[in-house]
């Protein structure tokens, strides 16, 4: 009897990235459900929160599906995948993914610490936590991202 391919919620606006980076994830054993914005990422957590595994996610993605409060606060696009991280998923009360399955990977990180520094005290205790897991993974890092997620994935997820 096969095991069960983890489900891995990946969220990138940019379809060449997410159609490589999506198969790189598949190959190594994953179910990749890709999202192209915040809009077809609340759908895919509405239909299938109960099964992710984990969530991968660029902090700066189209704005699309978020309302107008949202944008305001995500300043149109620019960390809107991070307000949908703790608008919708940290702080779902019936599958709160925990924030150590999160993974990060963006050209933004420090523009991201800048941003939440005196917000909210949620939102800084979720990137600290991801700090300190290295789940912070920037796209200029020499080291092959994928890669990077990939050996955090298998651990986290007991995959080795």
């Amino acid at each position: 009897m096969s095991k069960k391919k983890p489900i891995v919620l990946f969220l990138e606006d940019n379809l060449l990235l997410r159609d490589e980076i999506g198969a790189y994830l598949e190959d190594e054993g994953f179910r990749v459900l890709g999202c192209k914005d915040i809009y077809e990422a609340k759908s895919e957590w509405k239909m299938h929160k109960s099964s992710i595994s984990a969530i991968i996610l660029d902090i700066n993605m189209s704005p699309g599906g978020l309302t107008d409060k949202e944008k305001a606060s995500a300043n149109d696009g620019i960390f809107s995948g991070w307000m949908w991280l703790i608008d919708y998923v940290l702080v779902d009360k019936e599958y709160p993914l925990p924030v150590d399955k999160v993974f990060i990977v963006s050209g933004y990180i420090p523009n991201l610490e800048r941003h939440i520094a005196g917000k909210t005290e949620l939102g800084c205790e979720y990137f600290s936590t991801l700090k300190k897991k290295k789940h912070l993974i920037n796209k200029g890092d020499k080291k092959n991202p994928m890669e990077s997620i990939i050996e955090i994935l298998k651990k986290e997820l007991d995959l080795r």
